[in-house]
């Protein structure tokens, strides 16, 4: 046992370690995307979590300050009780009010942070004791904290969330911290009295929070526009996990709704005169470009608008680039979109967009759509600079066009102005260009009338398409100067160092006040996404 209790604080170390930065991972996953995945959540989470680490370390500075205390005992009750808060925190995050779930949440951040780092300064003590050596015993205990930090993060993004659900990664993080409470407990003069007193309660409040419900977690903790209490009964009609993130599909009559990681994504539509998904931002392709034969579609989403341009005439060749192979998975089970998954058009590349660019100097397209997510999301600036412009641009043929969702964001049109000699906006989409843009009425009504579907028409040229379609031409292409001239503030150009509709001018500044969170209404036509 003396040579057992020599090794002891390395794995102390080593497994607190993992297990505090493998939680953190699952926390910002859980904070991100109950706040639209903006980049502050992980700077909220961070600071819960060194808060609690402070306090923690504290706490574990007194008690090593007591004399005669069993220092591995107190490390097994507080390491139980961290495993206790592990299991249960997805399991008590079930309000129907998103405001007491994000304030439990932020609770138990700190707490779970605190009590695992009662044990670091505790491992530290336990590993100077026990040795002459006072530096190396110091440094080793903290390689093994370094080392099973280093580990938790890649474990849990490479393995558990591959594997297994956020909840289910809960419990395993759980089980490590429990098991390494065990491993403290062996090296106790009181495990007899510690098992005593504490198995019987731990394995109490594990039924009880096993028995909490929480398969309703990612619906709780949603914000799509509305109170949750007037939905009490509603959850996802299907969820989809993995390390890429997580997409939820709710049912609805219009189109089933798909929710990326906490935000509104889409709808599986593809028809023009339901147009649920305002799927005519698709269509309306068909009158500023006249024959696209190569096209790169960044980002998959519902597949909706694939499908669309796969249909328009002229089209040979589409890439698709998606970073979430699970998107394709999700369509592939929905008839109303997984055609495409089997049109031998299309070719899929699971890779980031603006990394499949670089990567593939030499290809060119007629025309690139990017249906990017919100431009105030965590990373968005990445495919929203103008340096990304910059690479779409280098991609295009002669007349080449650029299609982009800018979500809203004057200062995404600003930097599209700034880099292509011409910029139009149908409702958010910017088509920019080289090359002017002819918009004929006639031409654009033949090639929708023409597209197809395999071998048969999409549209059966009758009165009532023909309506839909001049209703679609009605809505003017909005130029850059018109946006501008109304609007309460100058607009800036977004560059790789310079995310400013993350920050300056994203969700969190609206929320707090600080901007005018939709400032474009004036002179844009209203759209979503």
């Amino acid at each position: 046992m003396k040579k057992l209790r020599y090794y002891i604080p390395f794995w102390l170390s080593l497994f607190v370690g993992f297990s505090s930065l493998s939680i953190e991972v699952l926390w910002i996953r859980v904070v991100s995307f109950s706040v639209h995945t903006v980049p502050q959540a992980f700077s909220y989470v961070l600071i819960l979590f060194l808060a609690g680490i402070a306090a923690g370390s504290y706490i574990g500075k007194r008690m090593c300050e007591v004399p005669h205390r069993d220092l591995y005992a107190v490390s097994a009750v507080v390491l139980i009780l961290a495993a206790l808060v592990d299991f249960a925190s997805l399991r008590l995050i079930n309000f129907e009010d998103r405001m007491l779930n994000i304030g439990l949440y932020s609770l138990l951040i700190f707490v779970t942070a605190m009590l695992k780092s009662v044990v670091f300064p505790i491992a530290h003590h336990l590993g100077s004791n026990q040795s002459d050596k006072v530096a190396a015993s110091v440094s080793y205990v903290y390689f093994g904290n370094i080392l099973g930090a280093t580990l938790g993060p890649l474990v849990t993004t490479f393995v558990l969330l591959r594997v297994f659900t956020t909840t289910q990664s809960f419990l395993v993080v759980s089980l490590v911290t429990l098991a390494t409470a065990l491993l403290a407990l062996m090296c106790s003069d009181r495990k007899l009295v510690i098992l005593k007193f504490s198995t019987v309660p731990a394995l109490i409040a594990a039924i009880i929070f096993s028995n909490l419900p929480d398969d309703k977690l990612w619906y709780r903790l949603i914000d799509v526009g509305r109170k949750h209490a007037e939905y009490p009964n509603k959850q996802f009609k299907d969820n989809f996990e993995s390390q890429y993130g997580v997409i939820n599909i709710e049912a609805n009559d219009t189109g089933d709704l798909v929710f990326g990681f906490g935000k509104y994504d889409g709808r599986l539509n593809t028809s023009l005169a339901r147009n649920s998904n305002e799927i005519d931002r698709a269509y309306r392709i068909a009158g500023f470009h006249t024959a696209p034969k190569r096209v790169l579609i960044i980002g998959f989403s519902t597949g909706s608008w694939a499908n669309v341009i796969a249909w328009l005439p002229g089209v040979e060749q589409i890439e698709i680039v998606e970073i979430n192979p699970d998107y394709m998975k999700m369509a592939s089970g929905r008839p109303e979109v997984s055609a495409i998954l089997d049109n031998n058009k299309v070719n899929y590349h699971v890779d980031d967009g603006r990394r499949w660019l670089k990567r593939n100097p030499d290809q060119r397209f007629d025309l690139i759509v990017m249906n990017s997510s919100y431009h105030f999301r965590n990373s968005v600036t990445h495919v929203l600079s103008k340096e990304m412009l910059e690479l779409a641009q280098s991609r295009l043929n002669k007349r080449g066009v650029f299609y982009f969702n800018t979500t809203g964001s004057p200062d995404a049109f600003r930097t599209a102005n700034e880099v292509f000699s011409v910029t139009s906006s149908y409702k958010y989409f910017v088509a920019a260009s080289d090359s002017p843009f002819v918009l004929d009425r006639g031409p654009t009504l033949t090639r929708l009338a023409n597209m197809k579907n395999g071998s048969e028409l999409v549209f059966g040229n009758s009165p009532a398409e023909l309506e839909t379609f001049n209703k679609m031409l009605d809505i003017d292409m909005v130029e850059f100067s018109q946006v501008v001239s109304s609007l309460p503030r100058e607009t800036k150009i977004i560059t790789d160092n310079t995310p400013v509709t993350e920050y300056q001018y994203g969700w969190l500044a609206g929320k707090l006040g600080l901007i005018d969170p939709q400032p474009w209404k004036a002179s844009w036509p209203q759209s979503g996404k």
